[in-house]
């Protein structure tokens, strides 16, 4: 059963790919003007589904991988990012739903998301520099936090001088920054 759920994601991110990117060229070039901004959304969700399928590979590869190994910091990375996917996608189901619901009734809200000049681009722009921030800030975290680790194991190891309660000392310290 096992071998079963790992090949699965081998067949159906690939033919998510193909399926999504055939929709995403279906909206751009054979939809009617009359759905609006409502493509938008739908070109969104697809590449969103897209990515959602590489990463599905992605992660039951690295499982594998890091099946043989005893690596559960990498491990769990993957697993983060795959469970905020999933979550991503769920909050997307409610967008469109909600948007669904706001044309069947005409709301008066949905005036709002007629027309493409609604983009604020200099609100995207700053969107964009904080995403870059974040995960830039994020991935130095990560970079430097693992090498001060293993730095702190080495040495710790290494050095017969110092002590025990040293040794402890410094674990405990990093783990303290780690949860900080």
């Amino acid at each position: 059963m096992d071998s079963i759920q790992s090949a699965i994601p081998y067949y159906t991110a690939p033919t998510s790919v193909i399926a999504n990117t055939c929709l995403i060229f279906l909206i751009v070039f054979k939809s009617p003007p009359q759905m609006g901004n409502y493509k938008y959304l739908l070109i969104g969700v697809s590449i969103f589904e897209i990515l959602y399928g590489l990463l599905d590979i992605v992660t039951e590869a690295v499982k594998r991988h890091f099946r043989f190994y005893n690596r559960p910091f990498h491990w769990s990375l993957i697993c983060g990012l795959y469970c905020a996917f999933f979550g991503f996608s769920m909050g997307m189901f409610v967008i469109i739903f909600a948007y669904r619901l706001l044309v069947a009734t005409e709301n008066n809200l949905l005036k709002q998301f007629r027309a493409i000049d609604s983009i604020r681009y200099d609100t995207l722009i700053v969107s964009l520099l904080q995403l870059f921030l974040v995960v830039s800030s994020l991935i130095l975290v990560l970079f430097f936090g693992i090498k001060c680790y293993f730095y702190i194991m080495k040495f710790a190891y290494i050095q017969d001088t110092i002590s025990v309660k040293m040794k402890n000392l410094q674990k405990q310290l990093f783990f303290a920054l780690v949860f900080q």
